[in-house]
């Protein structure tokens, strides 16, 4: 964790400086996974959502 955050600083202060540096990207899937997780499950939850409302059998 504390490497992927120095990356992402790192990166951060050097784009503020105009530089150009690839995007860290494995620096970022540590940093953000719990958003990651959350944005494959939204579909998956969607379209449970969506077979109990075609079958009637909606939960409130």
């Amino acid at each position: 964790m504390k490497d992927a955050i120095e990356q992402m600083s790192a990166y951060l202060v050097a784009r503020e400086n105009g530089e150009e540096l690839d995007y860290p990207q494995d620096a970022a899937r540590v940093l953000y996974k719990s958003d990651f997780d959350g944005l494959y499950l939204r579909p998956e939850k969607a379209n449970e959502l969506l077979q109990q409302i075609d079958r009637g059998n909606l939960k409130g």
